[in-house]
């Protein structure tokens, strides 16, 4: 009886630690849904504590994660006290099929848990239920054009009309393999009348830009949120369309009249859209697909240009159908031996999308300064680029333009004294005494005045500047010897200065010349302030500006191979390019570090 007694005693001690063992447990609210409708996935893990969050890397390939919620509970039976901790997740399909949520890990206090994998059924497009349910809302998504040419921008638009109210809309970001992607300005919200009732739309732009040639899907885009919805009107259980042709009761309805209003979920995904891309034409060395391309000049008048004296040239190129990035410099175009110094102001760019239709400009402006005198020739301006209307070659010029450059004045002639005989000749009836004339115009007389008083005026200038000088000169020599620093050639901020880190593992996803360009044009942007769409010479004449120790060598060595892959369709290696601009790069933020360490020893305020 003892010995019972014991055994029982025993397992009454063992029962409740195995009761409490830990469990890390997933399920979802169903398993059979359609692209784009929204599950429920819940992670639950039991008498055990996390270290981290689940792990859920592997959702990501087969769903779009849009919320996530987290919840603790704890309970007491008997004595005996269990927890728990759960992690909802809403999850979007991204493609139908036979899908699997994997088994996820977690790392807890009873060390590592993993739960089992889920099998779900993903059916083409919504449900049944679903297009029910979203009856009142409609999507739609278009291009304006499906068979561009590879790098043609086309103009993407996604559109979502509804009757009823809706709130806490989120629109999925949208990629595609093989395309450029941005997005034009923010998704307008307004109002209209769609089949004689007043709806809600909103609306959003993307520019697509194809990189390869062949055929590429856009996917369905998705877009969630909550809509406004009331219980059946209790009038509709008796009043018929025949009884009600008016629809008066439907219509009062829709305006709010009867029953209790309340917020419905709900998800939706966009039609997919396969573009067809043509490839460039072969042999062409700068490919520019354009619907449009124009180019202007806006030039001093030059006729009477001297040596020594700059005149002003302003180029604006005007495409459609093409982005600001890529519409190209004409930097390379303003080579004029020795006869001109030729300097250039920063490029202006823009871009907008006006009923489908994609304009951009850039403007360049060129300063020339005459060194020798004679006649000189500046040549044609041309811009070579592929008329996608008319599937042909065409060209954007300016003309030659012969100018005269007359010698510069080195010094100014006297002026000249009016003598006796011309004074008599202007005055012949002699209605002036001539002494008198004599002594009011002294013309010899006032202008040594003005030559003694300006000679006078500008010793006294002249001696303050030179003083000026030698006491800065004097100053800067002091302070560098204490200072012992090397400056930069412009100013440079260096105590709000902070570059960020370069993005390595974003870095190693380049797969494409175009990809790489745009990674310098964010990291530029982020980094060192210039324009988003900027080109490459921009980028690098901004870093050499920050950075003079910037090794032109490799900026012209990653410039060309760029150019060269982009618009010329050359052949390069991708990786050694990466692998230079990277090196660049980070010497480029090794050196900003130790820039921005360094210690500026001041000279004493107050010598002793």
């Amino acid at each position: 009886m003892v010995k019972k007694a014991l055994i029982y005693f025993i397992g009454m001690l063992i029962f409740p630690m195995i009761s409490i063992a830990a469990d890390f447990n997933a399920s979802v609210n169903t398993d059979t849904l359609g692209v784009g409708e929204p599950l429920i996935l819940e992670l639950k893990l039991s008498d055990a504590s996390p270290k981290v969050d689940p792990d859920i890397s592997g959702l990501n390939k087969d769903f779009a994660i849009t919320s996530k919620q987290i919840l603790s509970n704890t309970t007491i039976i008997n004595g005996s006290m269990s927890s728990s901790m759960s992690w909802q997740y809403r999850l979007v399909p991204k493609k139908e099929g036979k899908l699997k949520i994997p088994a996820i890990t977690i790392e807890s206090s009873e060390g590592m848990l993993s739960s089992k994998p889920i099998s779900l059924s993903i059916e083409k497009g919504a449900s049944q239920e679903q297009k029910t349910e979203n009856k009142d809302i409609t999507i739609s998504a278009r291009v304006n054009k499906v068979t561009p040419y590879k790098n043609e921008p086309i103009i993407y638009t996604f559109q979502l009309i509804s009757s009823q109210s809706l709130t806490h809309i989120q629109l999925r970001p949208l990629s595609a393999t093989g395309l450029v992607v941005k997005a034009v300005g923010k998704p307008k919200v307004y109002e209209k009348t769609h089949n004689g009732v007043p709806v809600k739309v909103f609306e959003a732009k993307y520019i697509l830009t194809p990189l390869k040639a062949g055929s590429l899907t856009i996917p369905g885009l998705i877009i969630e949120g909550e809509k406004l919805v009331r219980d059946e009107n209790p009038l509709d259980s008796f009043l018929d369309r025949n009884f009600d042709p008016l629809r008066l009761f439907q219509k009062f309805q829709t305006l709010g009249g009867f029953g209790v209003a309340k917020l419905e979920s709900f998800s939706l995904t966009s039609n997919e859209i396969v573009l067809d891309v043509q490839a460039p034409l072969q042999g062409m060395i700068s490919w520019l697909p354009a619907t449009s391309l124009k180019i202007t000049e806006n030039i001093k008048e030059t006729k009477s240009l001297k040596v020594g004296e700059p005149f002003t040239r302003i180029f604006t190129i005007v495409g459609e159908g093409v982005t600001a990035n890529q519409l190209p410099t004409l930097k390379s175009q303003q080579e004029h031996g020795n006869d001109f110094k030729v300097y250039s102001d920063k490029p202006t760019t823009e871009e907008s999308v006006k009923d489908n239709k994609l304009t951009s400009w850039r403007e360049e402006s060129y300063t020339l300064i005459p060194q020798e005198p004679g006649s000189f020739t500046l040549p044609e301006i041309t811009i070579p680029w592929w008329n996608v209307k008319e599937n042909k070659i065409a060209y954007a010029k300016i003309p030659q333009r012969k100018i005269e450059v007359l010698p510069g004045k080195d010094t100014v002639a006297p002026p000249v004294t009016p003598t006796e005989t011309t004074i008599k000749q202007e005055n012949p009836d002699n209605s002036i005494p001539q002494k008198s004339l004599d002594k009011e115009i002294k013309p010899t007389e006032v202008n040594s005045l003005l030559l003694y008083v300006s000679t006078i005026l500008l010793i006294i200038i002249f001696g303050f500047a030179f003083f000026w000088m030698l006491n800065s000169a004097k100053k800067k020599t002091k302070f560098k010897s204490e200072t012992q620093e090397s400056f930069f050639a412009e100013p440079f901020d260096h105590e709000n200065f902070k570059q960020g880190d370069l993005n390595e593992k974003e870095f190693a996803k380049i797969e494409s010349a175009e990809e790489l360009q745009s990674f310098l044009q964010n990291y530029a942007f982020q980094n060192w302030h210039t324009a988003k769409n900027a080109s490459l010479d921009a980028i690098f004449e901004t870093a050499k500006k920050l950075f003079p120790s910037l090794s032109q060598r490799e900026v012209k060595f990653i410039i060309n191979s760029l150019h060269g892959a982009i618009y010329a369709e050359k052949d390069i290696s991708l990786e050694e390019v990466k692998e230079r601009c990277k090196e660049l790069l980070l010497t480029i933020k090794n050196n900003s570090k130790k820039e921005s360490k360094k210690v500026i020893k001041l000279p004493d305020l107050n010598p002793t």
